[in-house]
């Protein structure tokens, strides 16, 4: 038998309990083989649980450490880490969450899980410089609605039904706002950035402006951007809000569309 083989058995029986496979060739000494599966198995679950309980504390607080660490154990055991890295591990929570009979009663918890890991990613983002406006000073006028923008790589986007920023706010340690959240308050949208400290801010935009955003993001043309936006809000303006996303560091990189770019089909999101 390859030993890549039998580690592979190995570790699916970690996952699963299931010893059938690898029992056979467990040397178990004073344990037997399932006893000795089980200390491992101890181990692997207890510590990709700890590792989600630290990124995702706001999920936790709002459940309770008992429920968290039953529903982190049930998402270990179905969702394989495949990274020696246990910061990378728990990308899919939200949509475990989403589908775990138990957390039914919490339909705001998958949106405020997706929000806390897109938190992570953005505290653990590469350093990158961001745009400055001084760059676009020598862009002729005429070539402006041509011009396309990368987003930060310490910056993501977000968007929900539930007020998920007041909600991820209100859980931080140091929060000294009003003591409750109406769920029912609205829907929420906005960027979740790093400022030059390495702390986490959450900035909320209205629709037209992070649909602005969300179309530069995803490789849109400022015009076709722009008309996105403008679908949503006839009288939107966005100078200020293109000043917010340099200013705030929501972009690294900026550069003209190609002719494909140019003429490519344009559909909006709803």
């Amino acid at each position: 038998m390859m030993l890549r083989d039998l580690q592979t058995r190995f570790l699916e029986a970690l996952i699963s309990g299931n010893i059938d496979a690898v029992g056979a060739d467990i040397v178990g000494g004073d344990l037997t083989p399932a006893q000795r599966l089980a200390f491992y198995q101890n181990n692997l679950i207890g510590n990709q649980c700890a590792a989600l309980q630290s990124i995702y504390p706001v999920v936790t607080r709002l459940v309770g450490d008992e429920f968290f660490r039953y529903a982190a154990k049930a998402y270990v055991t179905s969702n394989a880490s495949h990274s020696g890295d246990l910061n990378r591990f728990g990308e899919h929570l939200f949509e475990f969450l989403a589908a775990f009979p138990p957390a039914a009663t919490l339909p705001y918890l998958p949106d405020t899980a997706r929000l806390e890991w897109q938190v992570h990613e953005v505290f653990l983002a590469t350093e990158c410089a961001p745009l400055r406006i001084s760059e676009l000073a020598d862009v002729a006028p005429i070539d402006y609605p041509q011009l396309c923008f990368r987003l930060h790589p310490a910056a993501r986007l977000f968007t929900s039904r539930f007020p998920i920023d007041r909600i991820w706010l209100f859980n931080q340690d140091d929060y000294c706002g009003a003591a409750t959240i109406n769920l029912d308050s609205g829907p929420a949208s906005g960027v979740v950035a790093r400022d030059s400290n390495y702390q986490i801010v959450i900035h909320p935009l209205d629709a037209a402006p992070w649909t602005l955003l969300h179309e530069l993001s995803q490789g849109r043309t400022l015009a076709q951007a722009l008309d996105c936006a403008l679908r949503l809000d006839s009288n939107f303006d966005p100078g200020p809000s293109l000043q917010e996303f340099v200013t705030a560091s929501f972009l690294s990189d900026w550069s003209t569309a190609s002719t494909s770019q140019q003429k490519g089909e344009l559909s909006c999101p709803n």
